[in-house]
């Protein structure tokens, strides 16, 4: 009876130590979810900005060359595809173009079709692309949605040609030179916005050069040289 007696409170403590096992279990899993899963939430939402950054500079490069929304949407689609958020592709969420104006204090992107001058992607995996989770899930979250958004935009520029004439010009270089200026022009009127200025000038005008020949002098007379004669 003595060593029953004895037996018990070991029993007991068992007991308490078990629950003590199942206590930290819990919290060292809870530990666990907050360490690993919000780590790989901070690196998808990096990696989803990244991908965000390409696309719309990608996109914005284009459109200058170009001028073309729709080709600009495929560069940023093309970068998308090309890359990955925690293992998998994002996909477009969203692409917006328009006038974005550096100068402003709080500059926003203002939608608009008309000559943009600045782009906005938006990269996602949402819904059935969601991001799986791994120890969240033993507390009921199993998965979570990434979106990042990016927007690129170029200042407007003022450009002015000096057209330098000089004396030597002739109609042909004035032609080359006006070729040329109207060459420049159709460049930049496929990428212009509508607060970009572009002027042209030119140097004072020189004299034009005579075609005319140049007057001769008159010949001196050579002198003749004279002879003296000795005496004979």
């Amino acid at each position: 009876m003595q060593h029953s007696a004895l037996a018990c409170p070991a029993r007991r403590r068992r007991g308490n130590y078990s629950l003590m096992v199942a206590v930290a279990t819990v919290a060292i899993l809870a530990m666990g979810a907050l360490t690993i899963d919000v780590a790989y939430m901070r690196l998808a939402q990096a990696q989803a900005q990244d991908v965000a950054d390409a696309a719309s500079n990608a996109a914005l490069i284009v459109l200058r060359q170009t001028g073309s929304q729709s080709l600009a949407q495929q560069a940023a689609e093309k970068v998308i595809a090309s890359n990955e958020v925690a293992g998998h592709r994002p996909e477009l969420a969203g692409i917006t173009f328009g006038h974005w104006d550096a100068e402003d204090p709080a500059p926003e992107l203002v939608e608009s079709g008309a000559n943009p001058n600045a782009v906005r992607v938006v990269v996602a995996r949402e819904g059935d692309q969601a991001v799986p989770l791994s120890l969240s899930r033993l507390f009921g979250k199993e998965e979570f949605e990434v979106r990042a958004s990016s927007t690129s935009a170029t200042r407007s520029f003022q450009i002015v040609f000096v057209m330098d004439i000089t004396n030597s010009w002739n109609e042909r270089d004035f032609l080359h030179a006006r070729e040329g200026a109207l060459v420049s022009l159709g460049m930049l009127a496929n990428t212009a916005t509508g607060v970009d200025e572009v002027g042209m000038t030119s140097s004072p005008t020189a004299s034009p050069r005579s075609t005319r020949p140049s007057p001769s002098l008159p010949s001196r007379p050579k002198p003749t040289p004279s002879r003296t004669r000795g005496p004979s």
